[in-house]
């Protein structure tokens, strides 16, 4: 059992107790599975539970950044996010190789922000990844833009139509 369908049992839960096992060996608790799962965890300042969604946030992250794509991860309101939507938007991109992640809309936007440092080195958005690379935020956006660097990169990972 993953980890996100251990959140979607959750709800089903009597306080920090589980009214059944659903997770294989002798745990009684949520808690106690993360424990045994992630023995990290334990060594860390960070709870299991936390752990275990900032292990959401890296499946989320992870599983929108692949080979051969660009992915962007946004808030709606910022205005170098809407730059960067528009920059890129101008670009004859092939159907499916270009896509910006509202990271509003999903659970738990500070984590994933977290995570973004982790991987990145910085937690400001927007956060540009060409193929799983990240290459940073609007600024450098630009810059690659400006001196054709970025035509170059998404050429070669054939993301554009020609």
């Amino acid at each position: 059992m993953t980890i996100m369908n251990m959140q979607l049992a959750q709800p089903f839960c009597q306080g920090n107790r589980w009214p059944f096992s659903p997770f294989q060996g002798n745990f009684t608790s949520s808690e106690d599975w993360l424990a045994e799962s992630l023995p990290d965890a334990k060594k860390s300042r960070i709870s299991p539970m936390e752990t275990a969604v900032v292990s959401v946030a890296q499946e989320f992250v992870n599983s929108k950044t692949q080979p051969g794509k660009v992915v962007v991860f946004i808030k709606p309101t910022c205005s170098y996010c809407r730059r960067t939507q528009q920059i890129l938007c101008q670009l004859p991109f092939k159907q499916g190789f270009l896509e910006f992640v509202n990271i509003n809309a999903a659970r738990d936007t500070r984590k994933i922000q977290d995570y973004l440092e982790q991987l990145t080195g910085a937690r400001t958005v927007p956060r540009i990844f060409i193929s799983k690379h990240c290459i940073g935020g609007c600024s450098e956006l630009i810059a690659m833009h400006e001196n054709g660097e970025l035509w170059m990169r998404l050429k070669g990972i054939r993301a554009l139509q020609l």
